[in-house]
C-alpha cells in the first residue's frame, strides 16, 4: 500500500479498515492525554496508514485529522514494524517534506507500531520540537499501546459479532423461506406409540393421497429398492434410542412407478436421556436432480458430434475396468485430416467429423460406446469375449468410416487408422489407454488407413523409439552430432560425381552411432527439424575442404523429412545456411523421399521445391519404388534424380522381377531426362548390371562407406579416387 511492505489483502483487510476507522471520536483520548502528558510532549497521534494517506484515529495537540504519506514518521513504522525515535527530522531526508515538520516546528518523534490480529496498521506516537528521555517514552508508549490494541481488538471481536448475528438472522429467514415452498413438508415419528405424522406436502412428494393411513411398510415402501434396508435399519436404531441423523438424498418411486428424489434431513429427539421423536423435512429435490443430470450430461458430452467426450470416456474406462469382463479399446484417428481443413474450409471438416460420429454410433454393439476425445481422434469401448470381437469390430470401422461423403459438390473419401487393445478386468486404466495409443501411433507411421493390434513387442518398439528420442535430443543439446559423406560414383568411369550427407551420434564414449540407430526417434518433427538444420550448418560449414584441400566442389546431398516441408521455412534455412559461408545453392542436392508427398499437401511441396530449383538446388526422389504413387510423383513434382531404392537392387542378381523394375526404372528417368542413380551397390556383380542397364549413377558398400570428410582427405587416401570426371549432375 503506497510502498508499505505490509501484507494486509482482500476482504480482511477491508474488514479491519472498517472497524478501526469505525470507532466513535473520543475513545482514545485518554489513551493520548495520557500518551502527551507522561512523556512531556505537545503532540500526541494514534494513526491509521491507509493505501494511500494516514489517518488520525486520535490526536491531541494536532488539528488535522489525516495527512500524506510523504515524510510520514509512522509509515516507516508501519514499513520496519519497529519503533521509531527521530531526533532531527528537519535534518532527516526522510522527513523533511512532513506537514508537521515545516508548519508546527516539529523536530522529534518517538512511535511504536500499532497491531490487531498479526497485522501492523498504524503507530501510536508523540511528537514535539526536541527529544528527550526517549527510552522512558517508548516504555510508557508500549504500555499505552497495550490498552489501545485491546480496544481495537474489543472492536473487532463486536464487529464480528454483527456479522455472525446477520449470518444466523440470514439463514433463519432462508430456512423459514424453505419452510415456505411448496416442496419442503416436514414428518414425525413418535417412538413410544408409533405414530407416524406428515404434512400434506410429504404425501405430495412422495405421490401418496394426501391423509392416507402410515405405518413403517408404507414409509419403507416410499424409498427405492437400493435404500430400503438403510432406512429400516435407521427407524430401528431410532426405536432403541440410538440417533442417526441423516441428510442426504434419496431415490424414491411413487405407487405410480415414478421415479423422483428427495432431500431428507432427519434427526432424534431425545427427553431425559431417551429417545422420545425422530422429525425432520423431506424436500422434492426432482428438478434440481434432473437439472445436474442434465448439465452433467452437457459436461460429458462433445458439443459437435454428440458422442461422449474424454471427461466421459476416463470415467466410462475405469468402470468398465472395474468390472469383471474384459475391456475392447480403440483409437480412431482421421487421416490427413489437416488437409481436409486447409483444403475445404472447417466447416467441412466438421461435417467429416460428425459422419465419422454417425457411422460408429451405428456400427458400435449394444453395451459399447464410442466417444471423441478432441480434434480428429475417436475411441470405442466395447466389452470383449469373444477372440476376434474388437478386430473384426476395428476392420469393420475401417470399411464404414471410408464410405464416400459429400459436401455440396465435394465428395470425400474419409480415412482412419485404428489403434486397439484389449485388457482383462483389473488393468489400469492409463496402461490400457497407452497401449491402444502406441497400436495407434505404429498403425499411423506403418501401415496407415489400417488397424494394429497392442502387443508387447510394439510397447518394447515405443519404448525404444522413446529412449532413441532421449539420445538423440541430448545429442542435439550438447552437439554431437556431425556429418559422414558417402560417394556417389558415375557407373560408366567409377569416378565421383557427387557425396551424400548422413547424419551420425557421436555417443558419450565417442562412438559414433549410424542414423538407422535411432532412426524411430528422426519421425519426431520437432527432432527431425533440428537435426536437417544441423546437417544444413555442418554441410555449409565444411565445404570449403572439399574446395581448399583438392580444388574440389562436389554437390552435396542433404536428405529432408515431412516436417522440414511443413514448417515453411526450408527455403530459407537453406538460402541463409549456405549463403553464410559462400556456398552456391547449385552445389545442393535435396533428397526427398516419397513417404514425403504422402504425408503433406502435394501441392505446397511442390511449390517450396520449385522454389529451391529456381535458386539452384536439385531435388532428388530418394528410395523411389517404396511409395504408393512413384510415377505420378515423377510426373507431377519437380524432380531431376531419381535414386531407385536398394530393396530392388539387393535382388536384381536373383529376381527376374527386381531387374525388371530396376530397368524400366533407369529407362523411364532416361526419358523423362533424369539421372538415375542405384542405392545399396555392395557387390560386383550387381555394378555390372546396372552398368549394362544403363543406370547413370552407383552408390554403396562397393564404392565406398560413409565416413567423416577428415577421412576423405587425409594423405593416406587416394587423391585420384575423389577426381572425378565429371562433377555436375
Amino acid at each position: 500500500m503506497g510502498g508499505s511492505e505490509r501484507s494486509l489483502h482482500g476482504a480482511k483487510a477491508l474488514q479491519l479498515r472498517e472497524v478501526v476507522l469505525g470507532i466513535e471520536g473520543g475513545t482514545f483520548d485518554p489513551v493520548l492525554h495520557l500518551a502527551a502528558s507522561s512523556s512531556g510532549y505537545p503532540i500526541a497521534l494514534l494513526t491509521y496508514v491507509d493505501h494511500d494517506r494516514q489517518r488520525f484515529i486520535a490526536r491531541y495537540g494536532a488539528d488535522d485529522t489525516e495527512a500524506p504519506l510523504t515524510g510520514s514518521f509512522c509509515k516507516v513504522v508501519v514499513d520496519t514494524r519497529r519503533p521509531l525515535v527521530v531526533a532531527d527530522a528537519a535534518g532527516d531526508p526522510r522527513f523533511a517534506a512532513n506537514g508537521l515538520v515545516r508548519t508546527m516546528g516539529v523536530r522529534s518523534y518517538v512511535g511504536v507500531p500499532l497491531g490487531i490480529e498479526g497485522e501492523t496498521i498504524g503507530a501510536l506516537c508523540v511528537l514535539g520540537p526536541e527529544l528527550h528521555a526517549p527510552d522512558t517514552v517508548l516504555a510508557q508508549l508500549g504500555d499505552l499501546r497495550a490498552i489501545a490494541e485491546t480496544v481495537l481488538q474489543l472492536a473487532l471481536v463486536r464487529e464480528n459479532f454483527v456479522e455472525l448475528k446477520h449470518e444466523v438472522d440470514l439463514r433463519e429467514a432462508r430456512f423459514r423461506q424453505t419452510e415456505a415452498s411448496a416442496k419442503v413438508g416436514g414428518f414425525r415419528l413418535d417412538l413410544e406409540d408409533g405414530t407416524i405424522q406428515w404434512s400434506d406436502q410429504v404425501y405430495r412428494n412422495v405421490g401418496i393421497p394426501v391423509g392416507a393411513p402410515l405405518d413403517s411398510g408404507t414409509v419403507l415402501a416410499c424409498y427405492a429398492p437400493e435404500d430400503r434396508e438403510e432406512m429400516r435399519l435407521r427407524l430401528d436404531a431410532a426405536r432403541r434410542g440410538i440417533a442417526i441423523p441423516v441428510n442426504k438424498d434419496y431415490r424414491i418411486v411413487t405407487p405410480a412407478g415414478e421415479a423422483r428424489w428427495v432431500h431428507v434431513v432427519s434427526d432424534v429427539e431425545m427427553v431425559d436421556g431417551k429417545a422420545r421423536s425422530l422429525f425432520g423435512i423431506v424436500r422434492d429435490v426432482s428438478e434440481e436432480y434432473r437439472g445436474k443430470q442434465a448439465l452433467e450430461e452437457i459436461a460429458n458430452t462433445d458439443a459437435l458430434t454428440g458422442l461422449g467426450n474424454l471427461r466421459r470416456f476416463r470415467e466410462d474406462l475405469r468402470t468398465r475396468l472395474a468390472g469383471d469382463r474384459r475391456v475392447g479399446l480403440l483409437l480412431l484417428d482421421l487421416d490427413a485430416f489437416k488437409i481436409i481443413n486447409d483444403a475445404h474450409g472447417h466447416a467441412t471438416g466438421d461435417l467429416v467429423l460428425v459422419d465419422l460420429a454417425r457411422k460408429l454410433t451405428e456400427i458400435v454393439p449394444a453395451g459399447g460406446r464410442a466417444y471423441r476425445l478432441g480434434g480428429d481422434e475417436f475411441a470405442v469401448l466395447v466389452a470383449t469375449d469373444a477372440a476376434d470381437a474388437v478386430p473384426a469390430l476395428a476392420r469393420r470401422i475401417l470399411r464404414l468410416a471410408q464410405r464416400p461423403l459429400t459436401a455440396g459438390r465435394i465428395s470425400i473419401m474419409p480415412r482412419v487408422s485404428v489403434g486397439l487393445a484389449e485388457v482383462e478386468p483389473g488393468s489400469d486404466p492409463d496402461v490400457c489407454y497407452q497401449s491402444a495409443d502406441f497400436a495407434l501411433h505404429h498403425a499411423k507411421e506403418h501401415v496407415r488407413g489400417g488397424c494394429v493390434a497392442f502387443n508387447a513387442e510394439l510397447r518394447t518398439r515405443i519404448m525404444e523409439r522413446i529412449g532413441a528420442i532421449q539420445r538423440l535430443e541430448s545429442a542435439i543439446f550438447e552437439d554431437r552430432l556431425i556429418a559422414h559423406y558417402q560417394p556417389v560414383v558415375d557407373a560408366a568411369s567409377g569416378g565421383v560425381t557427387s557425396f551424400e550427407a548422413l547424419v551420425r551420434l557421436v555417443a558419450a564414449d565417442g562412438t559414433v552411432v549410424p542414423a538407422g540407430a535411432f532412426h524411430a526417434a528422426l519421425q519426431d518433427a520437432n527432432l527431425s527439424h533440428h537435426v536437417t538444420s544441423r546437417m544444413i550448418r555442418l554441410v555449409a560449414g565444411q565445404y570449403h575442404l572439399w574446395r581448399d584441400l583438392h580444388g574440389l566442389a562436389p554437390s552435396i546431398g542433404i536428405n529432408v523429412g515431412s516436417s522440414d516441408f511443413a514448417r515453411g521455412d526450408l527455403v530459407e534455412r537453406l538460402t541463409t545456411g549456405f549463403a553464410r559461408f559462400g556456398v552456391d545453392l547449385s552445389k545442393v542436392v535435396l533428397e526427398v523421399t516419397e513417404t514425403v508427398f504422402l504425408e503433406g499437401v502435394q501441392d505446397e511441396i511442390g511449390a517450396c521445391l520449385g522454389a529451391l530449383r529456381e535458386r539452384g538446388v536439385r531435388v532428388a526422389l530418394d528410395d523411389f519404388g517404396t511409395g504408393h504413387a512413384s510415377l505420378s510423383h515423377l510426373k507431377s513434382l519437380p524432380v531431376d534424380v531419381v535414386k531407385i531404392d536398394r530393396s530392388f537392387v539387393d535382388t536384381i542378381a536373383s529376381d527376374p522381377s527386381s531387374l525388371a523394375i530396376v530397368e524400366a526404372v533407369v529407362n523411364l528417368a532416361r526419358r523423362l531426362g533424369m539421372v538415375s542413380v542405384a542405392e545399396g551397390v555392395e557387390t560386383a556383380e550387381q555394378a555390372e548390371l546396372l552398368r549394362t542397364l544403363g543406370c547413370d549413377r552407383l552408390q554403396g558398400y562397393l564404392l565406398g562407406r560413409p565416413a567423416a570428410l577428415e577421412d576423405f582427405v587425409s594423405p593416406d587416401r587416394r587423391r585420384q579416387d575423389l577426381a572425378p570426371r565429371r562433377l555436375a549432375l
